[in-house]
């Protein structure tokens, strides 16, 4: 889709910067963490044995998509955390031709509190900015209290509620 302007320049703070091929296996080690405790509160997350292989593809790619951004919070060189964002046309009945997606946000535990997840959203909010997204939106799991306190603490507010329902016997939901 090309969205983005080739001259956007990304503004990010000290310890967040744009994630690179290197960082593919620890995204996806964080990724999977992230999506396990998910599966912990809620069973529907429960992953597939090769996500983690299809995780690294998606990574891979999005890394070479000029229309997303991944980005890694870092402390003396390690990734602790990082978030996923991408610019998406919006319907065209809607007002906002183009709309920023975070799909992903997650800092590992021991270096939560310490404003890395904020500076991973502001850092992405800026991006989404300087390439005339006139909203972001994003989904949060309905089990995880936690991150709607933090989606609500940066601004964001409820605005479609996911529902579900399995079809097959003995589902998940």
């Amino acid at each position: 889709m090309l969205f983005r302007k080739p001259t956007a320049e990304l503004r990010a703070g000290a310890d967040v910067r744009r994630a690179m091929r290197g960082d593919v296996a620890r995204l996806v080690e964080l990724w999977t963490r992230l999506m396990n405790g998910h599966a912990e509160m809620d069973p529907r997350f429960a992953l597939t044995p090769d996500a983690p292989q299809q995780m690294s593809r998606r990574f891979q790619s999005l890394l070479q998509d000029r229309d997303a951004l991944i980005l890694v919070s870092e402390t003396a060189g390690d990734v602790v955390g990082f978030g996923v964002g991408h610019l998406d046309a919006n319907l065209s009945f809607f007002r906002g031709p183009i709309i920023g997606f975070i799909s992903d946000v997650y800092v590992l535990e021991e270096y939560r509190r310490q404003g890395r997840a904020a500076r991973l959203v502001n850092t992405l909010r800026g991006w989404f900015i300087q390439n005339r997204a006139s909203s972001i939106q994003l989904h949060a799991a309905a089990c995880n209290p936690g991150a709607h306190a933090f989606w609500r603490s940066m601004g964001f507010t409820d605005f479609l509620i996911r529902m579900w329902l399995d079809l097959e016997p003995g589902g998940s939901g």
